[in-house]
């Protein structure tokens, strides 16, 4: 009811305190990646018991949160002042934070982030973009904190649509585009060019199902022996390759999709590229699947369990398996996958679903990204790399420390 992603996850897990330091979980069945799960918030029943779980994301409980954190809130007041104020928590379980303070403030652009560090507004610009590293590396003493995160940008392709239900289209598709000069194009090249639903370092990560790139001339001559005329009309179906394409706009995921425009141009495939903002992606083309692409990027998390992404239980709202990809062997192979605890079993079973995935093609997966995260160098204590979401950059951040200059009151 609260639309979590993590609902799948959750589903039949009883849950039971054994004492007041205790809280049991037993699963219906083994899961392999529900520790990942527990990193989900504890939320105060005193406070929430009566909020109705859809309500959650509106409760005002968000601007005055109760936890155990290293910090406490002293200002909330993102929308006014553009501002988050928080003060060291003198009772947090692994000691007072060596920082007093530890502000937020916020900025419409990530030029305009840069120019409030110029200006010494600030101590950290927050992430710094591809777009921005040139400016970034001009600034005084700014150090940038290379991390990784497996947000996989991913092309989706609603496979119940006239033209795009035929698999051997949908691989000329993927396998035509140039992820090296979409990479290039999005993020001036700062990410992995990938093509796998698994992301290189995960259990099971493989390349050798994936279907050799195509050149241009390749990909024509594909098209035309799967039944498309030059003019991209299917001569058995009337069907045509003209596609609309729904992303997020004003950022990368825009500038990969006028790429992809750019490089199907030649092939007489026809793209419409439609970039809209988060709320209106979500709730207008995501969540009822209307769209017969969709660009977007998705967390898989540090675990290969991708049963939520590909799974055809998760094909409808509120599930993610955004294309609605139904496979009886991948399927199979995915719910084996979460469940056998022996990593030579797990290799084997997402070897199966990378097998059934890439024969079907259902999406181009097409990078994976980097998280620059810029930082005064007097900061000390970071020690954050392998990110799972941008969040986990302040791991530590109790230790962290700002380099002071000491004065003599002689």
């Amino acid at each position: 009811d609260s639309r979590s992603p993590l609902a799948s996850s959750w589903d039949g897990v009883k849950v039971d305190a054994r004492d007041d330091y205790t809280v049991v979980f037993t699963l219906p069945q083994a899961l392999n990646s529900f520790l990942d799960s527990t990193t989900v918030g504890i939320l105060p029943r005193h406070l929430l018991e009566s909020t109705e779980p859809s309500l959650l994301r509106e409760a005002t409980f968000n601007q005055s949160p109760v936890g155990t954190g290293p910090f406490k809130i002293k200002t909330f007041a993102p929308a006014t002042a553009k501002l988050i104020e928080l003060a060291a928590n003198p009772d947090y379980y692994l000691g007072r934070p060596k920082l007093d303070e530890f502000d937020f403030r916020f900025y419409n652009t990530p030029a305009e982030t840069l120019r409030a560090y110029s200006q010494r507004q600030v101590t950290s610009p927050g992430r710094i973009y591809a777009d921005s590293l040139t400016q970034a590396g001009q600034l005084d003493g700014l150090n940038e904190d290379n991390m990784t995160l497996p947000d996989a940008q991913t092309l989706f392709f609603a496979t119940g649509d006239a033209a795009l239900k035929d698999k051997t289209l949908r691989t000329i598709l993927s396998s035509s585009l140039s992820r090296t000069a979409i990479l290039d194009k999005a993020v001036a090249g700062h990410g992995v060019a990938i093509t796998q639903p698994l992301l290189p370092g995960q259990l099971g990560y493989t390349t050798k199902y994936a279907p050799a790139p195509l050149t241009p001339a390749a990909a024509k001559q594909a098209l035309d022996a799967d039944g498309w005329t030059g003019t991209g009309v299917r001569t058995n179906a009337g069907a045509r390759l003209e596609f609309k394409l729904v992303t997020l706009k004003g950022g990368e995921l825009e500038r990969a999709a006028n790429e992809i425009k750019r490089q199907w141009a030649p092939l007489g495939v026809s793209v419409h590229v439609v970039a809209v903002d988060l709320d209106q992606l979500q709730q207008t083309y995501m969540r009822p699947r209307n769209f017969q692409m969709l660009l977007y990027g998705v967390n898989l998390g540090s675990d290969p369990d991708v049963y939520s992404f590909w799974h055809s239980s998760q094909a409808a709202d509120p599930g993610v398996n955004l294309s609605a990809y139904a496979s009886a062997d991948a399927d199979k192979a995915l719910e084996a996958g979460r469940i056998k605890s022996d990593p030579l079993v797990r290799l084997g079973k997402y070897d199966a679903f990378l097998r059934a995935w890439d024969a079907d093609a259902p999406a181009a997966v097409l990078y994976e990204s980097g998280y620059t995260y810029g930082t005064r160098d007097t900061v000390a204590g970071i020690t954050a790399h392998r990110l799972v979401v941008p969040a986990d950059r302040f791991y530590g951040v109790e230790r962290w420390t700002v380099r002071q200059r000491f004065v003599s009151t002689r």
